[in-house]
């Protein structure tokens, strides 16, 4: 996830940036009514529970760390 390797208007980024600009768009445009967020590594983990506030999952996304789900 460290790896620079996407380039987006011309600037080069790397994959964990480009996966929270996806989630956050996801996030954004979503319509259901509640949205969790799970970490997958080991152990796998519940980073955010079921909610129904964006924002809180907006700042979720925002924290998340490549170290978060283990080695």
């Amino acid at each position: 996830m460290s790896l620079s390797d996407y380039e987006i208007n011309g600037q080069i980024i790397d994959r964990l940036t480009l996966t929270r600009q996806l989630l956050d768009g996801f996030v954004s445009d979503y319509s259901g009514q509640r949205i969790g967020l799970v970490t997958l590594g080991n152990p796998p983990a519940i980073w955010l529970p079921l909610t129904s506030d964006k924002i809180i999952v907006q700042d979720a996304i925002s924290r998340i760390r490549t170290f978060l789900g283990g080695e």
